[in-house]
């Protein structure tokens, strides 16, 4: 059993830069360059970025599954869109295969639906294939390409995928 722990406190945000840190450099060198996963893992997670986040209402959640930490999930309720906007699912390469992806894609969208939001976003790298599947299987469909250039050379090219909440 999965148990999600709210991120509040400087111990958490050292644990989320932690997590972000083994998972970005086991995951992404198949989809992105190392030089952009080390560009974005400085850029992304600093800690006053993530505690600026939480600042801002973006939830993030430490993900453990009874013994250890092994990831980490982050989100906002989007109210002009009537929507849950999730920013990140990253889970340690070692414990994919095994529902907790899907069981916190739930969570997600079960926290949209408690909050009569419409539907849930994200954003996908167009190359994350294994993602893009996970998400499909949850009903997501591709709604939107995004190519953005994100600094140093370096661009976001992501897909922007979405699914209903309130067909269920």
């Amino acid at each position: 059993m999965l148990i999600y722990r709210t991120a509040v406190a400087s111990a958490d945000i050292q644990i989320i830069r932690e997590l972000a840190n083994q998972i970005w450099r086991e995951h992404y060198p198949t989809i992105i360059s190392q030089e952009q996963i080390e560009y974005m893992l400085t850029r992304r997670f600093t800690y006053d970025r993530v505690k600026e986040q939480l600042q801002q209402g973006v939830i993030y959640e430490i993900i453990n599954d009874g013994n250890r930490d092994i990831g980490y999930l982050s989100y906002e309720k989007d109210v002009d869109n009537s929507a849950v906007n999730l920013h990140q699912i990253y889970i340690l390469l070692s414990e994919h295969g095994k529902g907790y992806g899907q069981a916190t894609l739930n969570r997600v969208m079960d926290y949209g639906r408690k909050q009569n939001l419409q539907t849930a976003e994200l954003y996908v790298n167009k190359n994350n294939t294994k993602a893009i599947k996970a998400y499909k299987r949850a009903g997501f469909v591709i709604v939107q390409e995004l190519v953005m250039d994100i600094g140093n050379g370096f661009i976001r090219d992501d897909y922007k995928m979405q699914r209903s909440l309130i067909d269920e």
